[in-house]
């Protein structure tokens, strides 16, 4: 019994034209394929980024209100009724981006580049860690609060920690001075209703001094006349915010100013 064998054609047209079908098939399926990827990867980033978005308010309200963990959650909150008793607030949301940043990596997806410029910074380099989430290879930036009001504090140093910054803080202008010539901190945030000296006071002895001069400075304050702005930018700050501010936008000014000094 003999065995068939395929006899390509010998001019080869036919075996040519397969071959040319072929990859056009492929090239449409792998195009298909590409598409489908890119609108899961913006779903994806969407997600991500409404989760965060509501982690941020939750755990900014819960941190006004002078709480750091839920005890009992009420029937109506939709969000923390999820979390357990004792959990950190907004502990449900972050578990949630954290899986999804997880399936972002096992699909080969990563957030935009500016994205990444927003995130956790210590230095202007960065890495990816284990779980995906990025992270600085440097020590830790310093950061001085000098600011009276704990509700401040408090929430200035839960997100400058979570972005990975070394926060210390003081309640007066003369313990701010102090601590800022011992400890050089990379940025000071400086209020301007402080008890005894005040902010434009600590602003002034902070340019004046050698060992403190080039640290930025920027104020924070319920003061929003153009006057009082003007008198903390002409005295030397590097930005002036208004209460309520953005804790997101210091960062990322922070992180701007801490590239220009390493430039």
């Amino acid at each position: 019994m003999t065995t068939a064998k395929w006899d390509p054609d010998p001019s080869g047209k036919a075996y040519s034209e397969f071959l040319s079908k072929g990859t056009e098939e492929i090239q449409d399926h792998l195009s298909l394929v590409a598409r489908i990827q890119v609108q899961i990867g913006r779903l994806l980033e969407q997600s991500i980024e409404e989760l965060e978005r509501a982690q941020r308010l939750e755990t900014l309200t819960s941190l006004i209100a002078g709480t750091e963990t839920r005890k009992d959650a009420p029937d109506d909150d939709a969000v923390s009724s999820f979390e357990g008793p004792g959990e950190k607030p907004g502990a449900y949301l972050e578990r949630e981006i954290k899986a999804l940043k997880k399936m972002q990596k096992l699909l080969g997806m990563h957030r935009h580049p500016e994205e990444k410029e927003a995130l956790p910074a210590t230095s202007i380099s960065q890495g990816v860690s284990g779980d995906g989430e990025e992270q600085e290879s440097a020590s830790l930036r310093k950061v001085l609060i000098i600011n009276h009001d704990p509700g401040t504090v408090r929430v200035l140093r839960y997100f400058l920690e979570k972005a990975d910054f070394d926060v210390h803080s003081c309640s007066n202008g003369a313990d701010g001075l102090k601590r800022a010539c011992q400890d050089r901190p990379d940025i000071i945030l400086l209020d301007i209703l402080l008890p005894g000296m005040d902010g434009y006071q600590v602003l002034g002895r902070l340019k004046r001094d050698e060992r403190t001069a080039r640290i930025p400075v920027f104020v924070l304050s319920l003061l929003a006349q153009e006057a009082d702005i003007l008198k903390a930018i002409d005295g030397g700050a590097a930005d002036y915010f208004v209460k309520p501010f953005s804790p997101q936008i210091i960062i990322a000014k922070i992180r701007r100013a801490l590239g220009a000094r390493n430039e």
